[in-house]
């Protein structure tokens, strides 16, 4: 995947995957974290 397709299908939705893993962790530091692995992942 290049990073024109990241940006396009991924970055949208950073947001909504940001609240949902503050929501779940209480720690925002935590959900960041999260978030960025789960980038990685992809």
């Amino acid at each position: 995947m290049d990073a024109e397709s990241f940006k396009k299908e991924f970055l949208p939705y950073h947001r909504k995957l940001y609240l949902v893993a503050y929501k779940l962790l209480e720690n925002a530091a935590d959900a960041e974290d999260l978030i960025q692995e789960a980038y990685l992942k992809l």
